[in-house]
């Protein structure tokens, strides 16, 4: 289904239950996602229905449809449908003064906006970023932020976007200081929420190192000690863009700094980094893309919410319920990697 579920032959996937396969609850086939109606819940609230073309029976093009009417539950649905890529987002380059004027022949004929739903966005991304690496004669490098690992925009809105091939030739560098904000937004977190969500960013940190990607060099102790006294103030954002300033003069190479935050992309060009930024055309979410987006938001709102309960329905019936469980006591770090869920029956 995804990396988070174990793939068994014949379309069949499985979860980790207590560290043992449970054959008649473990194993869910495609057919369980083609040939039903899910709906999922937290305790007795539904959160939202995921619906197929009755006539179609495949996963390509279904829908999810909110049925929560608590407006935090219904912010959170919208926070994970962001973040396993069920938006159509709005994609900026905003080059620096300098790049501007290097660039300006290519700009200026492909433009400097996509959304992510046109045909030729993967072209218009890389071609950005080939003519930048070229025009500066320098090794290029792609650094996001805290909040592109948050919404986990690497794994699941880029990589679907380009595909393999063209994901695995970019090359990615992690600032110490981004690792440290996701370590200190889970230390400081007053909810268990926003801790799970720091170990699911943390998981996204391991995707990318996974991928190749590598760390920026360690940060001198002035500036560690000055991040760790302004962590959760506010004030973050500055001292990794200096991380980065102070990447750019040792190394000598160019850099891209991904983001999704707007007053971060309007600092770090002013302050002369390359920007993309990426924000949501609208909260309309796009059609499930495939089983494996389905399995990614499945994954993400159990995490989310804790424990959820999914239930298959058949015309007017539920024909099967199962819990999921997305944080327990003794999840390990490598539950974490591999996006592990466990699942039991509901009627247990």
């Amino acid at each position: 289904m995804v990396r988070a579920l174990e793939k068994l032959d014949k379309g069949q996937f499985v979860a980790r239950l207590d560290g043992f396969l449970h054959k008649s609850l473990m194993r869910i086939s495609e057919d369980m996602f083609k040939s039903r109606q899910l709906r999922i819940l937290k305790g007795s609230d539904p959160l939202f229905e995921f619906k197929v073309d009755p006539k179609t029976m495949v996963i390509s093009g279904g829908e999810f449809v909110i049925r929560t009417t608590d407006s935090k539950t219904r912010e959170n649905l919208l926070d994970s449908l962001d973040r396993v890529g069920a938006f159509d987002l709005v994609s900026d380059f905003l080059p620096s003064a300098p790049t501007k004027v290097l660039i300006s022949g290519t700009s200026d004929k492909i433009g400097s906006s996509r959304e992510t739903n046109e045909e030729d966005w993967a072209t218009w991304f890389l071609a950005l970023i080939h003519t930048v690496k070229a025009a500066s004669n320098k090794s290029l490098v792609l650094v996001p932020d805290t909040n592109f690992f948050m919404r986990h925009y690497c794994s699941n809105l880029l990589l679907p976007l380009l595909g393999e091939e063209d994901f695995k030739k970019l090359r990615f560098k992690l600032p110490i200081l981004v690792i440290s904000e996701i370590e200190a937004k889970c230390n400081r977190a007053k909810g268990s929420l926003e801790k799970r969500l720091a170990f699911y960013a943390a998981r996204e940190i391991l995707f990318l190192l996974q991928q190749s990607a590598t760390h920026f060099p360690q940060v001198d102790i002035e500036l560690q000690t000055g991040f760790s006294n302004i962590a959760g103030k506010g004030l973050a954002d500055s001292l990794i863009r200096r991380e980065i300033h102070d990447f750019i003069e040792f190394k000598g190479e160019r850099v891209i700094f991904l983001t999704a935050d707007l007053m971060n992309a309007l600092a770090a060009t002013a302050e002369g980094l390359d920007v993309f930024y990426f924000t949501k055309k609208d909260e309309e979410a796009k059609p499930i893309r495939d089983v494996e987006q389905l399995a990614e938001l499945i994954i993400d709102v159990a995490i989310t919410f804790e424990k959820i309960r999914i239930d298959a329905i058949v015309g007017d019936k539920t024909k099967e319920s199962v819990l999921v469980e997305g944080m327990w006591g003794g999840k390990t770090p490598s539950d974490w990697q591999k996006d592990c869920i466990r699942m039991s029956s509901a009627d247990a």
